[in-house]
Order: structure tokens, then C-alpha cells, then sequence
């Protein structure tokens, strides 16, 4: 199903935007299958003032993984910022699409593909024991996240809700999420030793290393695009919505101390590019667990995300603009994979027993004490119900 919609203003301002909601796409999670609108909505359009080009013209173009919200609220900033206050269209909001927008649905009963869970630790102990990669773990000193090969970097970010409850489900989750990573970046550190560093920020190692940690999902590697012309202040807002598929409060402490986090980076990008010959590879892993509420069940849904962006002096201009109220353009491709974790598994007492001893006896990255670490809890702009009504967890 397509809505398209064409705005003009008098000759001055124009816009197009189209919504595609592809509702026979379903959503795998774990043997079963879901209708979600986050993995079922693309959307794109192109807004001027005045016509047919200009300062303030721009691109909205938003990936398949990016949440209704997401879409919508960066819509309505576009329209408002095209046309003002005039109503020439309707903003378009979330009730618009009532029949469409189901943020989860159980579909069918979808048959297991997956090894078994036996198998599935066995096959993890041999590939994270590989007895061809070096023995040892690089420490945090020798700062193997940001150098010249490359920069790894780790968001960990989850929303602040006001149910204490969901608030320490999603920390015991966070906790695994963290220790995964952990296990899978010690293992990408041992191959980079063995066969060049070119492979710590390669794409399809990192997919592959998080495919065979038990209870973890299979993922796909799509090239997407990013493009932005927001004021520099924004960028911090900006890219945590993008990384956590949730609008997030303003002038809050956990956004300050991302803000800063990011400017750091981005000296670590800029100094990067000077010293490769204008071409450097990133990769940022991003850790969140997503919450929706079916009737009276909660549904948690964590990820680990990885975003592959190769920056050149073009590109990584907007990396010193964070704390500037001047505009700037950002776009850059870049490489996405999304691996769920299947934390339900964990409800048997003998497979969690397993998976605690398999991540117990795994090597680990100390990624936690690097500088290119972050870990916070943000309000979201718009909080769920299952932050109002204390749920059953």
C-alpha cells in the first residue's frame, strides 16, 4: 500500500512524500512471525524552498528499519519546516494509518530453522576457541578501538521508562547484550592479530561472529543511506533516534554526556581521514532492546546492530559541527546488519544455564573501560503506555 502526496505553496515552497507500506513482508523472530510496522514501512521525499532549489532544500530518504515514529516526527519537521504553519496538507500522523501501523502482530507459526540449541553451543565453542588465532586478548591500553586502522565504537542505549520493573528486565538484558559483544569483539581483535587489521572493521566477519553466539538470530547485511540538513546541535538527537529507532527528550543528562561522546569521535574520524589518505573505515556497534506491549504481554526485542560508514574528507565534515547552531548537510552509505538475541530461550532453567557457562569461559574484550564506549538510558519524547500502566513483566 503507497501514499503519495504532493505539497506546493504558491509557487514558493514544494515537497513530495511517499510512504510504502509492504504488508505481506513479515517479520522473523525465533520461529514465529510477526507484522511490524518498523520492518514494513520505507518512505522517501524531497522538500524545497523556494523552487526549484535552495538553502533550505533537502532529501529525506529513510531506510526499511527505521520505526513509524522515526518516519513520522521527521515528516512533520520536514513539512514545518518547508511550509511554516500554513495547512495546505494535513501533518500526517500515526492514526492516518490505523489498519497499517500494527506494531506486533503475530502472524503464523513460521518453522524452526535454526540448530538446535545442543548444536548451537558446540558450534560456538569451536569457533570462538579457534586454536589458528593468537591466545591472547588485546587490554584496553593498546586502544585497539581508535587508531589508524580503524575506529570500533559502542553505543549501548535503551529507553528510561518509569516502570521499575521493565527498567530491570531491560538491564539484565542489556547485561547480556554487552557481554555478547564482548566475546564477539575479543574474537574479531584475535582474527585482526592473525590476519590483518583491515578485519576489524570488516562488515562480514563482525556478521558472521555474532551469527554463532547461541541464541542469536541470523542477520542480512543491506547498504542504506543517511542524509540529513539539521543545525549541528541536532546531530547527537538525531543519530541516537537513528540508532535506537525511538524520538528521544531533549535537554536531557544521558543526550549532554552523548553529545560529547560523539565530538570525541569525531575527532578520532577526522584524524583518521588525515592520516589514510582521506579514506577511513568505521564500524559502530549499536546495543538496544526494543519493547512493545501486545494487549497485556510485553515483548522485548534485543538487538545488536552494526553500522559499517567509510568516511572521506567529504563526508566527515559534519564530525566537528555537534556543538554548532549553524546547518550542515550529512550523508554518507553505509553498511547495516541487525542480530536478535533469543533472551525468551532463556526462561529454560538448563539452556540459560548453558549459555551463562558458555559466556563465562569465552575471552573478552574489555570494551566497557575503552574510550569509544557509551552507555545510557534515554526518556523517550513520547513515552509508551507500558510507561504509564505498570505492566506484567
Amino acid at each position: 500500500m503507497s501514499h503519495v502526496q504532493q505539497l506546493f505553496n504558491g509557487g514558493e515552497s514544494a515537497g513530495t512524500f511517499l510512504l510504502n507500506f509492504n504488508n505481506n513482508r513479515a517479520f522473523e523472530l525465533f520461529g514465529r512471525e510477526y507484522l511490524k510496522c518498523y520492518a514494513n514501512l520505507s518512505a522517501k521525499g524531497k522538500m524545497s524552498k523556494p523552487l526549484p532549489t535552495g538553502p533550505l532544500s533537502y532529501t529525506v530518504d529513510f531506510a526499511m528499519d527505521c520505526g513509524c515514529n522515526s518516519v513520522l516526527f521527521d515528516f512533520n519537521l520536514a513539512y514545518k519546516k518547508t511550509f511554516g504553519n500554513q495547512a495546505q496538507a494535513p501533518l500526517w500522523r500515526e492514526s492516518d494509518y490505523e489498519a497499517e501501523i500494527v506494531l506486533c502482530q503475530l502472524v503464523r507459526e513460521a518453522p524452526a530453522n535454526r540448530l538446535s540449541n545442543h548444536d548451537q553451543f558446540a558450534e560456538a565453542e569451536a569457533f570462538f576457541n579457534d586454536v589458528n588465532l593468537p591466545d591472547t586478548v588485546r587490554a584496553v591500553g593498546n586502544d585497539p578501538y581508535a587508531d589508524k586502522d580503524g575506529l570500533v565504537e559502542f553505543i549501548v542505549a535503551n529507553e528510561l521508562l518509569d516502570d521499575p520493573a521493565v527498567m530491570a528486565k531491560l538491564a539484565e538484558q542489556k547485561a547480556y547484550l554487552i557481554a555478547i559483544t564482548s566475546v564477539v569483539t575479543a574474537y574479531i581483535n584475535r582474527y585482526a592479530e592473525a590476519y590483518g587489521e583491515q578485519y576489524k572493521t570488516d562488515a562480514d566477519l563482525w556478521a558472521r561472529a555474532l551469527s554463532k553466539i547461541p541464541l542469536m538470530g541470523p542477520s542480512k547485511i543491506d547498504q542504506q543511506s543517511y542524509s540529513r540538513h539539521i543545525k549541528g546541535l541536532s546531530i547527537a538527537t538525531d543519530f541516537i533516534n537513528f540508532i535506537m529507532d525511538v524520538v528521544v527528550s531533549q535537554g536531557t543528562t544521558a543526550l549532554a554526556s552523548f553529545n560529547k561522546f560523539l565530538q570525541k569521535q569525531g575527532d578520532a574520524i577526522r584524524f583518521g581521514v588525515e592520516n589514510n589518505k582521506d579514506f577511513y573505515k568505521t564500524i559502530t556497534v549499536g546495543i538496544t532492546v526494543e519493547v512493545f506491549k501486545v494487549g497485556s504481554e510485553l515483548v522485548y526485542v534485543p538487538k545488536i546492530k552494526q553500522y559499517r560508514i567509510n568516511f572521506d574528507r567529504q563526508n566527515s565534515k559534519f564530525t566537528s559541527a555537534c556543538a554548532s547552531a549553524e546547518f550542515v548537510d550529512i550523508h554518507f552509505n553505509y553498511l547495516y546488519a541487525a542480530n536478535v538475541f533469543d533472551y525468551e530461550a532463556l526462561k529454560d532453567p538448563e539452556i540459560k544455564r548453558d549459555f551463562d557457562n558458555f559466556i563465562q569461559k569465552q575471552r573478552k574484550a574489555q570494551i566497557e573501560e575503552a574510550d569509544t564506549f557509551f552507555n545510557d538510558d534515554f526518556p523517550p519524547l513520547q513515552p509508551k503506555q507500558i510507561a504509564r500502566s505498570k505492566a506484567t513483566v
